[in-house]
């Protein structure tokens, strides 16, 4: 009942924060009233496959999300090479909104990575100023 949905690629990821102090409490409250109330933590895990080909479905997506946040595409783009080049633009803005240079050369999770790290350097100077 708590938390959100994640998307892992064949990967079951670890519990959400929560579940456990949720079954330790609900243990808790059920052993109050019953000696041998239990519980059990019972992560839902399913798999979705596409039964036909989405290509044209996605691409009129992809097309949506260009035309709202404004990124040009070329049109010899691969759906594939327009859905990095969305995540690289949109990358690309946060860095120069953080006054990050554009590291030429470097992979988008690296360029990620340094972005993360420095807003969180940031981040961490700003909450520090706030407290002195």
């Amino acid at each position: 009942p708590e938390g959100g949905v994640g998307w892992h690629a064949n990967v079951v990821a670890p519990l959400l924060p929560g579940a456990v102090e949720m079954g330790l409490e609900a243990l808790k409250r059920g052993r109050a009233t019953d000696p041998n109330f239990k519980v059990w933590i019972a992560p839902v895990v399913w798999k979705l496959v596409f039964t036909g080909n989405v290509e044209a479905a996605l691409a009129k997506e992809c097309a949506y999300v260009e035309k709202n946040l404004k990124i040009e595409r070329q049109a010899t783009d691969t759906l594939p090479q327009r859905i990095h080049h969305v995540y690289s633009t949109l990358l690309a803005r946060d860095e120069a909104a953080s006054g990050m240079p554009f590291a030429q050369g470097a992979s988008y999770a690296q360029r990620q990575r340094v972005l993360v790290t420095e807003l969180s350097r940031q981040l961490g100077k700003s909450i520090s100023a706030d407290i002195d």
